[in-house]
């Protein structure tokens, strides 16, 4: 006994749910697979009888109204082929329709000339052609009429009569059939539907056919399974009383043997600190899985633990690189700039020494955004735009002629930029400071950072009296300093906007951050 217990304890979760449902299930499914045949060969035979007994009585009932009026029908043509009056015989064929209330028939009696003597209003039908060579009955089906046409025994004179296809089902609509049925009237070459069969039904059906006896027709009927009963509601609620017994032992199960030990595993997973030692909790559960599901996150954990420490360590390494980088591409700018300050001061030509001094106004624009770099780097942040441009605007002022030096003002919030933003707008202000010394070297001017409607945007303005639609602004404005501008609004991704009036310039740029 023990022995089977520790083999079952070391089967998957899966065999165990299965076989336990199985023999739980095995004496169910064993009385229903005895009543469902005993009901399905009941239902069979009892589907089979009433069907026979159906169709015999719809072919009787069938046959019969169309023998009258089949002969009626030829004793009309055969009156008419011996040349007895048409206004006599058109007179006694109406009244024999006539005298059937439900009957929704036309008629046309052709004379020996093959033109109607008479006929419903109407209705015109075509002749047949050919006749049959014996003067017998026949029968066309045409889209859901059909076409009786009755020659006469000698002479050319014939009768038709055209039956719908409901006229046809009430002619042969069967009186013990109480379900849902379909009935088809079909001749040699075509069939026609008399009465349809409801749809949407999901008990099984069953054809029979027989010949009407008259005109070559044969008449099917296909009727549905028998009436819901005492069988059928056993067959309908035993399964049903299956599923529901399933359910509750899949429950008591699935709830022993899984679901308590995954909500012990998971609350020991959502209490897990990282970078400490996963401690698997105490599961009582036979399922192998869920144990070695427990070790497998244990042994995951401490994974993550030391890689995360590699990956600390390997971060570290890369700042410190980066950083000696920037440090070094910092000193390397500020040699260059002492560089062009030196021949700067060895140039005469006044055209020289102001090349000179715009190239290094740039090389230091680059060197600070390098240093402010340098300084957030351990912030995931970006640069603070306000350092940057507070840095800047002392630069440009020290930079400039000590007496034409314009007063600078900044007012910026302390927005986050990538480094390739604060590059661009470094070149941006110091090109539009350079243009406003140029235009008027005391003009003042007024630098400032804002918001904009978009979270990752700001908006930057550069504003001086010097900026003005003056003929002097734009005679140099036309020449390098557009299609630098021009430039770097391009490398911003945006449009640079030029007030001409209020000598103001605008741009938005990205952010990475705003100000807390």
């Amino acid at each position: 006994m023990w022995h089977w217990a520790d083999h079952f304890g070391r089967l998957p979760t899966g065999i165990k749910i299965f076989s336990v449902i199985s023999l739980a299930l095995l004496p169910l499914g064993l009385i229903a697979l005895f009543a469902s045949v005993a009901a399905t060969r009941t239902a069979d035979l009892q589907r089979s009888a009433n069907l026979r007994v159906a169709l015999t009585e719809s072919t009787r009932k069938l046959s019969a109204e169309l023998a009258a009026d089949v002969t009626a029908m030829r004793n009309a043509a055969d009156a008419i082929a011996v040349e007895t009056p048409a206004e006599e015989v058109c007179a006694r064929f109406s009244a024999i329709f006539a005298a059937h209330a439900q009957r929704v028939s036309q008629y046309a009696v052709f004379g020996t000339t093959n033109a109607p003597v008479c006929a419903t209003p109407g209705f015109a039908p075509p002749r047949p052609s050919p006749l049959d060579p014996h003067s017998r009955p026949i029968a066309v089906v045409s889209g859901d009429v059909l076409d009786v046409v009755v020659p006469a025994v000698r002479g050319g004179a014939f009768v038709v009569v055209r039956y719908p296809a409901a006229t046809l089902a009430r002619f042969s609509q069967p009186s013990i059939i109480t379900g849902p049925y379909a009935t088809t009237l079909a001749t040699e070459r075509a069939s026609l539907p008399l009465h349809k069969m409801a749809g949407g039904s999901l008990v099984g059906s069953e054809t029979v056919s027989s010949p009407v006896g008259l005109l070559g027709l044969a008449l099917s009927i296909s009727a549905a399974a028998v009436p819901f009963g005492t069988t059928g509601a056993l067959l309908t609620f035993l399964p049903l009383l299956m599923w529901a017994s399933a359910a509750l032992i899949g429950f008591v199960v699935v709830d022993r043997l899984l679901i308590r030990p995954l909500h012990s595993l998971r609350l020991a997973v959502a209490s897990h600190a990282p970078g400490t030692k996963f401690q698997v909790p105490a599961m009582r559960t036979p399922a192998r899985e869920i144990r070695e599901l427990g070790d497998a996150f244990a042994k995951f954990s401490e994974e993550i633990s030391r890689h995360e420490q590699q990956m600390a360590l390997a971060l570290a390494d890369q700042t410190r690189a980066t950083r000696e980088v920037h440090h070094r591409v910092k000193n390397n700018l500020q040699v260059i700039a002492s560089l062009i300050s030196l021949h700067a001061r060895g140039a005469q030509a006044p055209d020289a020494i102001a090349a000179y001094a715009a190239i290094q106004r740039r090389v230091d624009a680059l060197s600070i955004v390098h240093r402010n770099h340098y300084a957030e780097l351990d912030s995931a942040g970006g640069i603070d735009i306000k350092g940057l441009l507070a840095e800047l605007g002392a630069n440009l002022r020290a930079n400039a002629v000590a007496t034409l030096a314009p007063a600078i003002s900044i007012d910026a919030a302390r927005f986050g930029i990538s480094q390739d933003n604060a590059v661009a707008i470094a070149f941006l202000i110091t090109e539009l400071v350079e243009l406003s010394m140029a235009v008027d070297p005391k003009s003042a001017i007024a630098i400032s950072v804002s918001g904009s409607e978009i979270d990752t945007k700001a908006h930057l303005t550069v504003a001086s009296s010097a900026l003005t639609a003056t003929p002097a602004m734009t005679a140099r404005l036309s020449g390098r300093y557009a299609r630098v501008l021009e430039g770097i609004s391009r490398q911003l991704r945006a449009p640079l906007a030029h007030c001409e009036m209020a000598g103001r310039f605008e741009i938005d740029f990205s952010i990475l951050r705003r100000p807390a």
